[in-house]
């Protein structure tokens, strides 16, 4: 919690829209899945690099795009310049004390969650700053660490249901 109280004073004078992570899972190296999908088929690719995804997605189907790991800020800014994201968006998903928010960017919805759950260690409720882009036949979710939130949700897209 200190990281993220130190990183957000360094980013005060700063220009808005500047890409600097403010978070405490420095450590935590980005890495990038896709699951495009359809009625009839699921195909999903793990750890992909940025590069690669914008060039992996398929038109005739849904594209999920999960993302995981936010401290590399430069990567979050090829995503960005991949897939058009306003640079304003990009400094809220980097900045994970941001509160909870919902907005629309132009043909996209940007959410902002905090996904709550128990660690049994430290007898403690933790929080997680969770980010969402929604647009057409595209979900791009980000995450400060990889996260078991959404195997439910790959399990039953492979089970079609």
């Amino acid at each position: 919690m200190f990281t993220s109280i130190r990183k957000f004073l360094i980013k005060t004078g700063q220009p808005p829209g500047t890409l600097e992570y403010i978070g405490d899972h420095e450590n935590i190296k980005l890495s990038c899945s896709l699951i495009s999908y359809n009625e009839q088929e699921v195909d999903e690719r793990e750890s992909l690099n940025i590069e690669e995804v914008a060039t992996l997605l398929d038109d005739s189907m849904v594209n999920w795009i999960q993302v995981s790991g936010l401290n590399d800020s430069e990567q979050i800014a090829r995503l960005g310049a991949d897939f058009d994201l306003h640079n304003m968006l990009l400094e809220d998903i980097l900045n994970t004390e941001h509160l909870p928010k919902i907005e629309q960017f132009g043909e996209y919805l940007f959410v902002i969650m905090k996904f709550l759950y128990y660690d049994e260690q430290g007898h403690e409720i933790k929080k997680e700053h969770v980010c969402f882009i929604l647009g057409e036949n595209q979900l791009i979710s980000l995450s400060e660490r990889p996260l078991s939130l959404f195997d439910i949700v790959k399990e039953r897209l492979k089970k079609g249901l």
